[in-house]
Parts: structure tokens; sequence; C-alpha cells
């Protein structure tokens, strides 16, 4: 079993930190995600388990408050949060382009997203200059461009859905485990 954690922050927008179990092959088992969006909390917590994927979400942007989730469970199903932490584990080359289905916690609904490599760029980013496949990710009604270094590890260096949104690698570490607390069980959920 694998456990990955990741942090986000945007000023003033959103404060997040996950929690996602993998399985040895990779596949999603559950995910603990919290925090704030526009200073409203949020909270995801969808179980892979006996077929199903079951859990909650409280999403700031939905005026109903929390959603109940429970949709069937099809090979390869990811939570919509946990694809860019994902990203990183894919073997990335050249002509690489595939779909896979996603579940949207928020919204309780499972659809396809898209990944295709579109050619190589070499870029700058405040951690420095990579040499990067530029990668689409289709998703729902939106598109997203991202560059992922071109060896491993893999890191995604730049993300950006056109000129108004951009993030970029600032710097890159790998953290010490930190095994001080279990990962929830699913009783455990709030």
């Amino acid at each position: 079993m694998w456990v990955l954690g990741d942090a986000l922050t945007i000023p003033g927008m959103v404060a997040q930190s996950s929690r996602i179990r993998l399985d040895v092959g990779v596949a999603e088992q559950a995910l603990r995600q919290e925090g704030t969006m526009m200073s409203k909390p949020m909270r995801i917590t969808p179980d892979w388990q006996g077929g199903r994927v079951a859990g909650s979400a409280l999403a700031p942007s939905d005026p109903a408050g929390e959603v109940a989730i429970d949709v069937a469970q099809v090979p390869g199903l990811v939570d919509d949060d946990v694809v860019t932490p994902l990203l990183p584990f894919e073997r990335w080359r050249e002509g690489l382009d595939f779909s896979f289905p996603v579940l949207s916690s928020g919204k309780g609904t499972v659809s396809a997203y898209a990944l295709r490599v579109l050619d190589s760029e070499r870029v700058t980013v405040p951690a420095g200059k990579f040499d990067t496949w530029r990668v689409q990710l289709t998703m729902d009604r939106a598109r997203m461009v991202a560059n992922v270094t071109q060896s491993a590890p893999y890191r995604v260096v730049r993300m950006s859905n056109g000129p108004a949104f951009e993030m970029q690698l600032v710097r890159w570490r790998i953290a010490a485990p930190a095994f001080a607390t279990p990962f929830p069980s699913p009783s455990a959920a709030p």
C-alpha cells in the first residue's frame, strides 16, 4: 500500500491537504481531503470497496451542502482531485494518448478524462530549466496543459488553462516519510 500526500495553498482562494491511499498497483483505494475554499470549509472522503465508491463531499460551491457519493467502481477510476498528484506515476513518452474514468466527487458523478502528449518543450520555472513533455488534459468541458519532465522522477513543472491561470514549480523535494498518524478508516470518516 502507498499513501501519497499533497498540500495546495493559493492565498485568498484555497488551502487544502490530501492523503490518497493507493494499492501496490497504484489504484486509488481512498481519499481524505480537507481545507477551505474562499474561506468556506471543504471535505472529500470517498472509499473504494466492495465494487463501489462511497463517501461524501462538502463543496463550498454547492448550495445543497454535503453531497453523498455512491457510484459503481470501474477499472482505473480515480477522484478528480487525485489526477494531478498521480501524473508523476505515468511513464511519459512521445505519442502517449489515453482516456480514463474520473469521479467528480463534488457532484458524485463519473466522466472520462483524456491525457495526450502534444510535443516536447524546454521550460524555465522558478525551480529551474527542464526538458518536458507538453501534455493536454481534457476534462468534461475544460482543457489544461501541463509540462511534465521527460525523465524520472517525473514532475509537473507547470500547469495552465490559459492566460488567466498558471501554476509553476517553485521547489521540489522528497519529504521524509511521515507515518505518525494512520490513514483514516471508512468508519472514522466524518
